[in-house]
This record gives structure tokens, sequence and C-alpha cells, in this order.
């Protein structure tokens, strides 16, 4: 659903992709939140990372994705 926002969504698609985001972490268990970030950004077209990037202050504990945060930062994109 994550992927397929832009498909379904247009312009909204980096909204609906954060609602998505809180919705899984609102369904998985705390400790696999980071792990879900992480497996979007690594697997997500550059829009899709750019909207998982925003999104990351709103998530219950944003200090858990600093991982995420930095790997961003090192990316050449």
């Amino acid at each position: 659903a994550y992927a397929a926002a832009k498909r379904h969504f247009g312009d909204r698609a980096p909204q609906t992709r954060t609602w998505l985001l809180l919705l899984a972490c609102q369904r998985l268990p705390a400790d696999q939140h980071a792990v879900l970030v992480r497996d979007l950004y690594r697997r997500g077209d550059n829009d899709e990372r750019i909207a998982l990037l925003q999104s990351l202050h709103r998530l219950p504990e944003p200090a858990r994705f600093v991982e995420t945060a930095v790997e961003a930062c090192r990316s050449h994109v």
C-alpha cells in the first residue's frame, strides 16, 4: 500500500504515506517500528524515501529512527 500510494492518491501520496506509516506503527509492536522504517527506506523510490523522511518526526519516539535519517544524509540522491 505504501508503494502504491502514488497510483491511487496522486499528489496526496506523501500525506497518505504518512498516515499508512502511522497506522502500521499502531498495529506493530514497538520493537518492529525501526525495522519497518528501515525496510521502507531501503526499498523505496526517491518519492517514497522523501515521504518517509518527512514523516519521521510524527512517529512515536522519533529518536529511534536516527540511524535511517543518518543513512539518508549519506545518500547521493
